[in-house]
């Protein structure tokens, strides 16, 4: 059924997402997209969330979204996620500037490391500068583990980053 493939592209975007970004992944157009939407908020299954600006709608229940998810096919995952790390790319250049996080995330899933990599760069360096010296731990672990995907000039230079990163974030946290 449509509405299952936008559910699940749907729960490719996360448990919460924004309806303009899924009508814009979606290749089915957003007169079809909010059909499907009308048809899973009968169901029960997703509610929208009330805004101003962005709108946005969030699986009730995690384990739907997981559902929803998971019903897709490893390869039918790659795919939504390249879809929607593109889209995000050329359509949405705030939350490229703003959330480098999520196109690391979905370039990642999308078995594309190279964007990954550089995209959670980004994102290290941004939570370093913001003092989230967590968050900029995690990014640039990430870094290291997928650097080693990567021809070993661009490895060798993105772990080296990463890593100098990782030891300011640690020299911050614990002395």
């Amino acid at each position: 059924e449509r509405a299952k493939e936008t559910a699940q592209i749907a729960a490719a975007l996360g448990r919460e997402f924004s309806l303009e970004v899924l009508a814009a992944v979606s290749p089915l157009g957003p007169v079809a997209v909010q059909e499907d939407l009308d048809r899973l908020m009968t169901a029960g299954l997703v509610l929208r969330k009330r805004r101003l600006k962005d709108p946005v709608a969030v699986f009730k229940h995690a384990l739907v979204r997981d559902s929803a998810y998971e019903s897709l096919s490893r390869g039918a995952k790659q795919k939504v996620h390249a879809r929607i790390a593109h889209t995000l790319e050329e359509r949405f250049a705030e939350v490229t500037r703003t959330r480098p996080d999520l196109l690391a995330l979905h370039y990642a899933a999308a078995e594309q490391k190279q964007q990954a990599v550089g995209y959670a760069l980004k994102a290290a360096q941004q939570a370093l500068h913001r003092s989230t010296y967590t968050e900029a731990m995690a990014h640039a672990s990430n870094v290291v583990d997928w650097a080693g995907e990567l021809p070993s000039s661009e490895s060798v230079a993105a772990a080296l980053t990463a890593n100098g990163v990782l030891a300011h974030a640690r020299m911050a946290t614990r002395g």
